[in-house]
């Protein structure tokens, strides 16, 4: 018992300092694929003209 609560207290205290790094990851990652989705802006001004 007493190893499975060291192997829980050291994936505890894994999960607590990689969080904020994993969700800044996540969070990244959206913006990378809203921006990739995004219109051009020379393809945006393009189309204003015509």
């Amino acid at each position: 018992m007493n190893t499975f609560l060291g192997y829980v207290t050291v994936l505890t205290v894994f999960l607590l300092l990689a969080a904020p790094a994993l969700v800044g990851y996540v969070h990244d990652r959206r913006i990378d694929r809203e921006l990739r989705e995004a219109p051009a802006p020379h393809a945006a001004r393009g189309s204003l003209r015509s």
